[in-house]
C-alpha cells in the first residue's frame, strides 16, 4: 500500500502549505513596507516641492504688493506735481492779467521773464502729460 496517505503525510503537507503561506505573507509584508517607504519618500519630496512653490508664490505676491505700493506712491507724487503745475499756471495767468492792464512800455524785463516762464510752463505741460496752458 504504497499509495495510501497517512495522517503524518497530511500533517507534513499542511505544514508545507502553512510554511508557504507564512513565507508568502512575509514576502508581501516586506513588499508592502518597501512600497510604503517609497510612497512616503515621494510624498516627502512632493511636500518639499510644494512648499518651495508656495514660498515662491508668496514671495511673488509680496513683491507685487511692494511694486503696487511703489506705483501708488509714484502716482500720488505725480498727481501732487500736476496739482503744483496747475497752481503755477493759475499764478502765471494772474500775472498775465495784471500785465495786460499795465502800460506795455512798463516792466519790459518782467514781461520778457513772463514769456520765458510761459514757455517753460508749456514744456512742463508736455512732459507731465497735462493740457497745455492757454497763455
Amino acid at each position: 500500500m504504497a499509495d495510501a496517505i497517512t495522517l503524518n503525510d497530511i500533517a507534513v503537507t499542511l505544514d508545507d502549505i502553512a510554511g508557504a503561506i507564512t513565507g508568502l505573507g512575509t514576502m508581501m509584508g516586506r513588499q508592502l513596507e518597501d512600497l510604503r517607504q517609497e510612497v512616503s519618500k515621494e510624498f516627502a519630496a512632493m511636500r518639499l516641492e510644494m512648499n518651495a512653490e508656495f514660498q515662491s508664490v508668496r514671495q511673488e505676491i509680496r513683491d507685487a504688493r511692494l511694486a503696487l505700493i511703489d506705483v501708488k506712491h509714484c502716482l500720488s507724487k505725480v498727481e501732487a506735481l500736476r496739482n503744483d503745475i496747475k497752481e503755477i499756471y493759475d499764478r502765471i495767468a494772474k500775472l498775465e492779467q495784471w500785465f495786460e492792464q499795465a502800460d506795455p512800455q512798463e516792466y519790459p524785463a518782467i514781461r520778457r521773464e513772463l514769456r520765458e516762464i510761459q514757455a517753460w510752463a508749456r514744456q512742463i505741460s508736455t512732459a507731465a502729460g497735462l493740457p497745455a496752458p492757454k497763455f
